[in-house]
């Protein structure tokens, strides 16, 4: 009974050594930087894994730019008239290719208007060869709330895509805010077929007391494919 006892243990530690074998430690972020480095016009020298070039439309929850993934490059670099930055960066947490590479250049705070600034994303990359360009211009405390808008075309492979984008945020009284987007995209995609999509949608959200909130969202989107129907959904949220 004892040797069978230990060769039971014996079994059951072996498993346990597998599964611990094959335990994977995964980081969304780690890195190492050196910030405010005179010589770099009081830039940043950054690698590691990162999230990057992060650009976001509020409500819709989507990324006008984003280049995470590994990689290295210097960051706002004050010339004045602009911040500029450039990355080498590789295996992007966006892409089903991990073996793509990318050259993001962005060039921000450029004063274009009395309180807005215009945004420039340059992003080269191979495996598949491609590029994007993304152009974007806020004007904040104009007609009573701030926007942004942006332009953006970028091309891989065969498939092209460009999308425009207007947001508009402000607030409705002390207590309620108001959100509104509206989203033209045009897909090129010899291969899959294309497709035209526009969106549009509002969200509020109002402050009744203690933690509590009232949120209403509407939003219609069609999308019209080159070959096939045109689809159509409009949605209504309400929620405490």
């Amino acid at each position: 009974a004892g040797a069978r006892l230990a060769g039971a243990a014996q079994q059951r530690y072996a498993q346990v050594m597998e599964r611990l074998a094959e335990l994977t430690t995964r980081f969304g972020q780690i890195y190492a930087y050196g910030n405010k480095i005179s010589g770099l016009a009081n830039g940043k020298v950054w690698a590691g894994r990162r999230f990057y070039n992060r650009l976001q439309l509020g409500i819709n929850d989507q990324f006008l730019e984003n280049n995470d993934g590994n990689g290295a490059g210097i960051e706002e670099m004050d010339f004045g008239a602009a911040k500029v930055s450039v990355a080498f960066m590789m295996d992007p947490n966006n892409s089903a290719n991990d073996n793509r590479f990318a050259l993001p250049i962005r060039a921000t705070g450029i004063k274009t208007l009395p309180n807005g600034e215009l945004s420039i994303y340059v992003t080269p990359s191979a495996q598949p060869k491609g590029i994007a360009v993304g152009l974007y211009q806020t004007a904040n405390g104009t007609r009573g709330g701030d926007w942004i808008f942006g332009f953006k075309h970028d091309k891989t492979g065969e498939v092209k895509n460009t999308r425009f984008v207007a947001q508009y945020g402000s607030k409705i009284g002390a207590a309620t805010g108001l959100d509104v987007i509206g989203e033209y995209r045009v897909n090129d995609a010899p291969n899959d077929g294309g497709n035209k999509w526009f969106s549009l949608g509002a969200r509020t959200d109002t402050h009744l007391s203690g933690p509590f909130r009232f949120l209403l969202e509407a939003g219609h989107d069609q999308v019209k494919p080159d070959a096939g129907d045109t689809r159509n959904m409009t949605k209504v949220t309400a929620a405490v």
